[in-house]
């Protein structure tokens, strides 16, 4: 028994110094042409183009209807910056995997400034349907990581899995000495 609680014990360590996994954020500051690829995504060029006009650190992306897709695959998206003017109909953005649709967003008001929009699904997207009128969307600050548990949770499944052994552990030798 003890030669799996130190196994445990091992994994729980080597798990907790790995690098947590740093996440992608994908933000026009660094290119005056957009290729696909840039930030691990493809459909760039068929989707919209940088808005112009920008102040010099507020660059961001003008498109319109179109898709996105990661070129890694299923990511987990975090949020981005996002609004969509669209006139008589609602805008926002579809979220698929495997050709799936996971998740959708429709913007209900009509707003001028990108916002911060948290994306509540977690499991792996692997691609972006946006729906806009011809006034478009502007995104800035699109944020994923890879849709792998990262080595926190990993680590935190192992110590509660190490916690409960030892916790077995103590109960069979409690029970063998009482009875």
């Amino acid at each position: 028994m003890k030669a799996i609680n130190w196994f445990a014990a091992g994994m729980f360590g080597l798990v907790a110094v790995l690098p947590a996994q740093a996440a992608t954020v994908v933000d026009f500051q660094d290119v005056f042409q957009l290729e696909d690829g840039y930030g691990g995504l493809s459909g760039w060029n068929e989707l919209g183009s940088l808005n112009s006009g920008a102040l010099p650190g507020e660059q961001r992306f003008h498109g319109g209807t179109g898709s996105l897709t990661f070129d890694q695959g299923g990511v987990r998206l975090l949020g981005m910056d996002f609004v969509t003017w669209t006139g008589d109909m609602m805008g926002g953005f579809r979220l698929f995997n495997d050709g799936v649709q996971v998740y959708e967003y429709l913007q209900s008001d009509w707003l001028n400034d990108p916002y911060w929009l948290d994306i509540p699904y977690a499991g792996p997207v692997d691609r972006i349907d946006f729906i806009s009128s011809s006034d478009g969307f502007l995104i800035d600050n699109l944020t994923y990581t890879a849709a792998v548990p990262e080595p926190g949770q990993w680590a935190m499944m192992l110590g509660g899995l190490a916690l409960a052994g030892f916790a077995a552990s103590r109960m069979r030798s409690a029970v063998k000495a009482g009875g």
